[in-house]
């Protein structure tokens, strides 16, 4: 039996395989023997530690245990069979769970497969270690304090990443907090002058430092007979203080690229079960675009600054340019591309493969429609070298993106600046269950159709339907016009319902 099970592994976990389709078969003829070693506890000990991610307390079948091994087929294609490292934030204002999400989650990711490294809170490290009262501090004396503190989230940080890169099991890194909650408890300007007195960048501290972040929201909204700050000696906001400082965090982590905000909407055993959810979505297991909501908007609307005062938003403005490649494998059902993300010279890049399932057949793990996203930072070097596998037939795209904050929700507005088609959508990705009404949008945009489902307006198709330097207005396109003109009208209908 060990032998039919190496066999069959060895097949599974191969660098490459003739085709995509090929991976999906392999993986199911491994699917029966995985089922039957899972409680093998001799069995599971010589497996390789991420050979198969599957909790042990929960049986498998052969459609999961395919999905996984795929997964994990995917994951070693995608770093070059290093087994990869992410870094996690969770962070909200007070009560909001993360001490306890950080405990479970923890249970839960070692279950799978992975190493789990947990960074402590820096701040309250040093204020029951010193038992300094920042309210008492003097300005200068404040300044020092907080870079101190994102001194020693960054020392920690570095230090957890640092072991994990020795060794050869795949590891999470969950934070407890991120660089930027500094943000929240000081003035704008004040931050401005910290950043500049220690030659520090949003992109760096806030972008190319985490794979995701996770806004747990505090108890303190919606669900307020459970709020309490005893669990923390460091900490004695009351319920209003709790609110403010829950806006402020979540505003100082707004234009990260991987933001998601965990409310009370559910109990708290379901509010973790959706941070778990987030954190299986980053570390490579199959992610349905089911969350991602798109609609599009009338002409050029970018936010301009004198309208986000007047709304009261703050604006995180950057340049976005993705450039798809060529296959490698023409079999499989999907695509790659690179992103550069930024803004004045500083960047961050990604490198993300999609894999999409149209036979609903095979046991591949994946329902028929949907898709398996993964996604690494890569360095500028890697971003480089990757440009001269540029796909000739999908032009390069570049977008303007602004984020901002409205109503507890992240909106992300992108305007196509090359190809210049005078085309702006608004994207916005909420939990499933959750439901985003047409009347519910900011008032100071446009919105004039849903283009969630409508693949003619993504940007892979639009990358193939205008070339290098297009100076044309979308609406000329007789295609999306059409595709446009139905979807407004539908939007329209959904509109009038709501207010009847």
């Amino acid at each position: 039996m060990w032998a039919r099970l190496r066999q069959a592994y060895n097949k599974t976990a191969a660098p490459r395989v003739n085709s995509y389709k090929q991976g999906f078969a392999l993986a199911t003829a491994a699917a029966s023997v995985a089922c039957y070693v899972l409680y093998d506890s001799e069995v599971q000990s010589k497996l390789a530690p991420w050979a198969l991610a599957e909790e042990k307390v929960e049986k498998a079948t052969p459609y999961r245990a395919a999905q996984v091994l795929t997964q994990k087929k995917l994951q070693a294609e995608m770093h070059g069979q290093k087994a990869p490292i992410y870094r996690i934030v969770l962070t909200g204002g007070p009560c909001g769970g993360k001490s306890t999400a950080m405990a479970m989650i923890s249970d839960r990711l070692l279950s799978l497969g992975f190493r789990v490294f947990r960074v402590p809170e820096a701040a309250t490290l040093i204020l029951t270690g010193t038992g300094l009262n920042p309210g008492l501090m003097e300005e200068h004396e404040r300044q020092v304090f907080e870079a101190t503190i994102i001194k020693t989230k960054m020392a920690l940080e570095d230090l957890y990443y640092n072991l994990a890169s020795a060794g050869s099991q795949p590891c999470v890194i969950i934070c407890d907090r991120g660089t930027m909650d500094t943000a929240a408890y000081m003035s704008n300007d004040n931050f401005d002058v910290l950043l500049d007195d220690y030659n520090w960048n949003v992109v760096e501290l806030r972008d190319k430092r985490y794979d995701a972040v996770i806004h747990l929201v505090t108890a303190a909204i919606g669900a307020e007979k459970f709020y309490t700050t005893e669990n923390n000696a460091a900490r004695s906001e009351d319920l209003n203080q709790a609110r403010d400082l829950d806006f402020k965090v979540l505003n100082a982590w707004v234009g990260h690229p991987h933001i998601r905000i965990v409310d009370n909407s559910t109990g708290f055993a379901q509010k973790i079960n959706r941070v778990e959810e987030v954190i299986c979505q980053v570390v490579g297991a199959p992610r349905p675009a089911r969350g991602e909501r798109k609609f599009i908007l009338s002409g050029d609307s970018t936010i301009s600054s004198e309208v986000a005062g007047t709304a009261g938003i703050k604006i995180e403005s950057f340049i976005v340019e993705q450039t798809y490649l060529t296959k490698s494998d023409s079999a499989f059902e999907g695509y790659n591309y690179i992103r550069r993300r930024g803004l004045n010279g500083t960047y961050t890049y990604t490198h993300s493969m999609v894999r999409h399932s149209n036979d609903p057949s095979t046991d591949s793990g994946i329902g028929e429609g949907e898709r398996i996203i993964l996604e690494r930072s890569i360095s500028g070097r890697e971003y480089v070298a990757l440009l001269k596998q540029a796909d000739p037939g999908r032009s390069p795209v570049k977008k303007k993106v602004q984020c901002f904050l409205w109503n507890n929700v992240v909106y992300e507005l992108q305007t196509y600046l090359d190809p210049d088609i005078s085309m702006t959508i608004l994207k916005t990705e909420i939990h499933p269950q959750q439901k985003l009404s047409p009347t519910q949008f900011p008032w100071f945009l446009n919105v004039k159709g849903e283009i969630t489902d409508d693949k003619l307006f993504s940007t892979y198709e639009i990358a193939s339907q205008y070339s290098h330097g297009t100076n044309l207005n979308w609406k000329d396109n007789q295609v999306l016009r059409e595709a446009y003109e139905k979807s407004k009208e539908e939007f329209e209908g959904k509109r009038k319902s709501k207010k009847e």
